[in-house]
């Protein structure tokens, strides 16, 4: 009878070496469905992150920016920190950070935030915790005071 193992491996070797002229030549359109239905593709998995996500890399926490291309190696993703673009390998030590862990600056005092009643925010860092009035922040530190405790209500 057939063996399904060295059938799959052969189709494998023929998507592998014939793939350019198979993506290109519209005669072999029949053999790649053939192909696809013997040994069907394997599907995309779902990215691990993307732009917007916070992430943890080298022992800091920066926001990605933008994701694509690839970088120097086979395993590079070209990833975008705050305008600075870097090839992270997939194997690479990139956290991505719960909400409630992103360390913001505000002036002279860092830490997380939390929601506090009557648009107000705790900044948590280290011993010691600051109220702090939304009001009174900057515009852009705070739509990221909103942005970052609206997805800790999500989760």
């Amino acid at each position: 009878m057939f063996d399904a193992k060295k059938i799959a491996d052969a189709v494998r070797v023929i998507r592998e070496a014939y793939a350019p002229l198979v993506r290109t030549n519209t005669v072999c359109d029949g053999l790649t469905a053939i192909i696809d239905e013997l040994d069907p593709p394997e599907p995309n998995p779902e990215p691990a992150f993307k732009a917007g996500d916070w992430v943890e890399y080298n022992g800091k926490q920066y926001r990605i920016s933008a994701i694509g291309g690839k970088g120097l190696f086979d395993d590079d993703k070209l990833i975008m920190f705050e305008g600075v673009i870097w090839g992270v390998s997939e194997k690479a030590e990139l956290r991505k950070l719960d909400p409630s862990e992103v360390v913001i600056r505000i002036g002279c005092l860092s830490g997380t935030v939390r929601k506090y009643p009557n648009n107000k925010i705790i900044l948590k860092g280290g011993v010691f915790s600051s109220l702090i009035d939304i009001n009174m922040l900057d515009p852009d530190t705070a739509a990221l005071v909103r942005e970052l405790l609206a997805a800790q209500e999500e989760k």
